[in-house]
């Protein structure tokens, strides 16, 4: 009875030692009666989404009473499961009488684990809590799950006061995620508030002009339609 020796080792393929996995070498010994070994090659888990890599562990020459088989290599491919979280725009503009706005943030690459990120907004010159209001909260993407929301309601006050910015940020992921670009988004809340009042405080006509135009003027922002009621009372001059 006698026992044999069979070395083994990993090769890079695509997948690159110490960057994707640990290079591994030994030997393994068979003695009496023993049937198989098990060979173990650590697995870098990164956090970069990239395509399927293999690398291959060979088997060497054996000692003793053996030789080596047909399958003296086999292939490993390592599959991906990262993900990057993100917004789909940078920059988006708000009408200050829409109530709120909708963010979404997109999950790119494999979408076959559970991944999480926060979120939070932070005042510009919009201010929480007098043009916004201040959301925080976190995100869960579910297995095959590739979009999320983010809704933020909008103040709607009667100032007239200028375009306004605040920003949504993403915080750190959990699970197989990194953040990717742009994981900020700089929200411009367009002020839609403006005032009407006649022209002139005063008018003057002739008795015998057939009538009096006044004119209303609107000042502030036209991006919305308004309406303004109108009656006379009399003073000196009755109807």
């Amino acid at each position: 009875m006698c026992s044999s020796d069979l070395p083994y080792s990993t090769t890079n393929g695509t997948a690159v030692a110490g960057s994707d996995f640990v290079a591994t070498n030994g030997t393994l010994t068979f003695g009496t009666n023993v049937s198989s070994q098990i060979i173990t090659v650590a697995i870098v888990n990164d956090k970069i989404v990239e395509p399927t890599k293999t690398f291959t562990v060979g088997l060497g020459t054996p000692t003793g009473q053996a030789a080596l088989g047909a399958t003296s290599m086999t292939t490993v491919s390592i599959i991906d499961d990262d993900s990057t979280l993100q917004f789909t725009v940078s920059n988006t503009n708000i009408i200050e009488s829409a109530g709120s706005i909708t963010l979404t943030v997109t999950r790119v690459g494999s979408s076959n684990s559970t991944v999480s990120v926060p979120f939070s907004t932070a005042n510009n010159t919009a201010l929480q809590g007098s043009d916004y209001v201040g959301t925080n909260n976190t995100l869960v993407f579910g297995t095959n799950v590739t979009s999320q929301t983010i809704t933020v309601p909008i103040i709607n006050d009667k100032v007239i006061e200028g375009s306004e910015t605040f920003t949504v940020n993403l915080g750190v992921p959990t699970g197989e995620a990194a953040l990717g670009s742009p994981n900020a988004v700089v929200v411009t809340i367009l002020d839609d508030d403006s005032y009407l009042q006649f022209a002139t405080a005063t008018a003057t006509v002739l008795e015998s002009g057939t009538n009096v135009v006044l004119t209303v003027t609107r000042t502030g922002a036209k991006l919305t339609t308004v309406s303004v009621p109108y009656s006379f009372i009399n003073g000196s001059a009755t109807n």
